[in-house]
């Protein structure tokens, strides 16, 4: 049975023991450690920190305090969202609570609803489990009411159907190692390139690291992806315009339409960065604005001006970081380009994205899987890793089919999942996993099919062939 820490029953629920009595359903599994009123966004919220018991921790993976919000009014905003963000981000919460898992008590009548339209349409949102008020109000004598609920939101929700770059920290893991080489990278105005299989998680790492500039508030981070028509289509010229305005724009300027040429526009462009921050400049997708596009031709001559501009201006302010991302390096190894020096040779190092460690390949399926009650056994890990070569995508595509499975096939949860339990579902999974093999692929095929007929060979076994080339 949990209790309330001595110190937040003086100094909180002494004063307001009516949010006692909506705590009080809580203790049959979390200890109270802490609570206070906070404003954000025009709302005054009850904020509590529960810390989990240990049959909450084996249940759903609860390892830090989780955030709960009281809210007293009548419905639910998206506004309320906004609050929960801010109060992570802030003391004493930063550092200390969960980021992944919030309750919510609300006042409103269905806000489980509510969280279930909420997260419908924001797909990555936070693990929200929603309660009502007037519910624990009525049964705050039940010892079960809370673990039934969250069984009951928590479970069915899949955490692995992500298809898209993971704009959350919550649900970003692994490439730590990387990331520490690319901020450095970022901090000392350098260039780097990342290149790798489609899905490999290459759009997430640029992503996660401009949430870390965010956060150090030490610089701007403009992210560009060469394969929007909006993009690719364009001439240099115009090209290097819309990068000028965007970059005029996050700093409220104007650039005057006297420049004789987009040269001197983009420095000045980039000159609007104080001396005292840094700016990263990424072009993901980086294929699609080069002499290997077989889209958009005029990038077989545009794409020498273009970088020839780009690199120029890092002449003239040092505080720019160029950063690439693409699915083969071949566009910065090779030194001519249809007997025109290549302007990206030799100045711009490149790291190739493998699938994920076994240690984060096992935080990955591990942390997600015990909120949705599944718990992954060592050989399960093991399994994953092996099969799909520690591919982000494609595990957590198995991980979710897994689990699709498993709510069709019993109630009881958790669920311990083992090798055997994988590999009996191999066949009927692989067929919907065979489509996003060949999409993985599929940039390789378009742009370097040279190098994707060599790899066909090697995957049916023709290793002479291979060996001979």
């Amino acid at each position: 049975m949990g209790t309330i820490i001595t110190d937040v029953e003086k100094d909180f629920f002494s004063h307001y023991p009516k949010e006692r009595e909506i705590v009080k359903p809580f203790l049959s599994g979390f200890d109270v450690t802490w609570a206070n009123h906070r404003k954000a966004y025009g709302s005054i919220l009850s904020v509590f920190f529960l810390k989990p018991e240990p049959h909450m921790e084996s249940s759903f993976g609860f390892e830090s305090e989780i955030l709960t919000i009281y809210s007293h009014y009548d419905s639910l905003e998206p506004r309320t969202i906004q609050a929960i963000d801010k109060f992570l981000s802030d003391e004493p919460a930063k550092g200390r609570i969960d980021t992944m898992t919030v309750f919510i008590i609300s006042e409103s009548k269905n806000p489980v609803a509510w969280i279930h339209q909420y997260a419908t349409a924001n797909r990555e949102s936070r693990l929200l489990a929603g309660f009502e008020a007037n519910k624990l109000r009525e049964q705050k004598n039940d010892p079960c009411l809370v673990r039934k609920l969250l069984g009951e939101q928590l479970y069915p929700r899949d955490l692995f159907d992500f298809r898209l770059p993971i704009h959350n920290d919550a649900f970003f893991f692994g490439r730590e190692d990387l990331l520490f080489d690319f901020n450095n990278t970022y901090k000392r105005s350098e260039n780097r390139g990342l290149f790798g299989l489609r899905k490999t998680g290459k759009t997430s790492v640029f992503f996660k690291l401009g949430r870390r500039i965010q956060a150090a508030n030490d610089g701007y981070f403009f992210y560009f992806d060469c394969k929007l028509p909006a993009i690719r289509t364009l001439g240099w010229k115009s090209l290097l315009n819309r990068i000028s305005k965007e970059i005029a724009k996050e700093f409220n300027k104007t650039l005057p339409s006297t420049f004789e040429n987009l040269d001197d526009k983009f420095i000045e462009a980039v000159s609007l960065c104080p001396s005292d921050k840094k700016m990263a400049l990424v072009f993901d997708e980086i294929e699609y604005i080069s002499p290997f596009s077989p889209l958009d031709h005029h990038w077989r001559e545009d794409f020498f001006p273009f970088w020839q501009t780009i690199w120029a201006s890092q002449s003239f302010r040092r505080q720019v970081s160029i950063l690439l991302a693409g699915v083969n390096p071949t566009v910065v190894e090779v030194d001519q380009i249809g007997g025109t020096q290549n302007p990206l040779f030799g100045i711009v190092p490149y790291h190739y994205l493998k699938g994920l460690g076994l240690d984060d390949l096992r935080r990955m399926v591990r942390t997600l899987g015990r909120r949705m009650g599944m718990v992954f056994k060592d050989d399960a890990v093991h399994y994953l890793a092996e099969r799909y070569g520690g591919h982000p995508l494609l595990t957590r595509i198995s991980c979710s089919l897994t689990h699709k499975y498993l709510r069709q096939e019993t109630t009881s949860f958790p669920y311990q999942i083992s090798a055997n339990l994988l590999k009996s579902l191999e066949e009927q999974q692989e067929g919907e996993l065979s489509f996003y093999c060949r999409h993985i692929i599929s940039e390789l095929k378009q742009f370097y099919p040279e190098e994707y007929r060599i790899l066909e060979k090697l995957a049916c076994g023709q290793l002479v062939d291979f060996m001979e080339y």
